[in-house]
């Protein structure tokens, strides 16, 4: 038995006042009743349905307001998928966020399309250069040449502005977005390839809005200097107009957070939100965006994540950084992972394409391409749900013994490495015909646009076909790889092959 002492009596007062305290701090620091709650729901229910009502008024006043200002306004512009300098497949909704200057023209131009082209060039440099602006203005030139300027003919449209974008297309896609920019364009008849000839065509270039809508037009005569003079005032008034109430929008909700929770973390993560109203929407945003969200695109990014990561271990513990070599396998750990859930929803789109392609064809229909495709998702329908199996007992979510996993995941494997064999047979049917298709394509009298048309075609699935070559030959060693048992095949070849796969796919 323990000594009562006045030194514990005081110890035992203290630490007992002490807890007395603490409960009372937690009572009364406690965050919400049920009735505060429903108070504050309620509040801020209200507050939201008034701002997002004030914020349609603004909208629809802001409409009308456009609506009202272009009345009269010739109905200038529309859709349109050509094909840029670069050779790639361009559409109208590329080039949304950013103001545009348009020319029609043709590059054996001799002089007034290069003048024109200079002074795009000169109002495009003056406007991106203003510290205001920024960099606000994208020219293009389109080609009402079709016959002669292929994608190739752009090669040298940078050397009037680095940021100009050539377009160009078939006859019948030119004569339409020449038609909706009310541009007129003609050569002289009976043009044979290889004839020297000038196009007749309209000389203006149009400004055309973020949104992809006419602002205004310059003819010849129209100086560089005035024309800036002008893009410049139609540019203030478009940000007037709509960045003006974009910001209002974003500084009105700030306005809110600092005023009703002065003392809410929230309040200081609300002011950096009003920067967004100074941006602009950008289609670059919205292709990452798109990107990013589907399935193939982010396995591809985790594909390169994993097989990468094996190369890279290897060279860390060749150099003697161990501890970082384990911390880059912990990542690659979660990314396999997520790569094998990912293909659980990949199951889906094959069951729907065996389905819907034998009610297209039918099961009689003969043709070797569309057999070597039944037979390739006949494989995936094993390696997926064979797959799944495996990662479930692997992870331990279902007992199964280690010789049933390692047995599971090896059938797995050669499933899939008999789609690759079967991808190879697919490729070489696929080469054979488009080497056939090359030599029936002949340049025959006027019919040149359809055949530059189709050499557009040929090369495109060329390039198609030797990219998902590259794609399995690195696959298949590693399907030979995790199909046999006790393979010797080095850890960092697996890096180096599913790396070129991935890079290509």
């Amino acid at each position: 038995m323990s000594l009562i002492t006045p030194a514990t009596i005081v110890k035992k007062a203290l630490t007992n006042f002490g807890n007395i305290c603490r409960r009372r701090i937690l009572y009364r620091t406690q965050p919400f009743t049920w009735k505060s709650l429903a108070l504050f729901s309620m509040t801020g229910s209200g507050l939201f349905l008034y701002f997002k009502h004030e914020k349609a008024k603004l909208i629809e006043k802001r409409k009308e307001e456009l609506e009202s200002k272009s009345a009269g306004k010739p109905q200038v512009g529309g859709p349109f998928e050509l094909i840029d300098h670069n050779g790639r497949l361009v559409t109208d909704k590329d080039f949304l966020g950013q103001f545009l200057l348009v020319y029609f023209g043709f590059t054996h131009c001799p002089d007034i399309c290069p003048e024109e082209l200079d002074k795009v060039t000169k109002v495009t440099e003056d406007i991106n250069s203003d510290p205001k602006l920024g960099k606000i203005i994208t020219p293009i030139f389109i080609s009402c040449d079709p016959q002669r300027d292929t994608y190739e003919s752009f090669v040298h449209i940078s050397d009037f502005h680095k940021d100009m974008v050539g377009l160009t297309g078939t006859y019948e896609q030119i004569a339409k977005v020449a038609k909706s920019y009310r541009v007129y364009f003609s050569r002289p008849p009976k043009v044979k390839p290889g004839d020297e000839y000038l196009v007749d065509h309209s000389i203006f270039f149009y400004l055309m809005d973020p949104n992809g809508l006419f602002v205004d037009a310059y003819g010849k005569s129209t100086t560089a200097d005035s024309v800036t003079d002008s893009v410049k005032g139609h540019i203030k008034n478009f940000i007037d107009r709509g960045g003006v109430i974009k910001k209002l929008e974003v500084i009105s909700y700030c306005w809110i957070f600092r005023h009703i929770f002065p003392r809410s973390p929230m309040s200081a993560l609300s002011r950096p939100l009003a920067l967004a109203g100074y941006f602009q929407p950008s289609p670059t945003l919205d292709r990452l965006v798109k990107f990013f969200n589907s399935v193939p695109s982010l396995d591809k990014i985790l594909s390169l994540v994993q097989y990468f990561s094996k190369v890279l271990i290897w060279f860390l513990l060749r150099g003697g950084r161990a501890s970082l070599a384990e911390r880059i396998n912990n990542l690659e750990i979660p990314v396999t992972d997520l790569r094998v859930l990912l293909r659980f929803f990949g199951l889906f789109p094959l069951i729907k394409w065996m389905i819907q392609i034998e009610h297209e064809h039918g099961p009689s229909t003969n043709n070797l391409l569309l057999n070597i495709k039944r037979m390739q998702n006949l494989t995936m329908l094993f390696y997926y749900p064979l797959e799944h199996a495996w990662w479930l007992g692997f992870r331990k979510i279902i007992t199964l013994s280690p010789e049933r996993i390692n047995k599971i995941g090896m059938w797995s494997c050669r499933w899939w490495a008999i789609y690759v064999l079967l991808q190879f047979w697919h490729l070489a049917v696929e080469r054979s015909l488009l080497v056939r298709r090359r030599r029936e394509l002949r340049v025959d009298g006027d019919d040149v646009e359809t055949i530059l048309r189709e050499k557009r075609e040929l090369k495109s699935e060329g390039d198609r076909i030797f990219r998902e070559i590259l794609i399995n030959v690195g696959y298949f060693p590693l399907t030979l790889h995790w199909s046999i048992e006790n393979s010797r095949f080095p850890d960092v070849g697996v890096g180096i092959f599913g790396t070129i796969a991935s890079f290509y796919e």
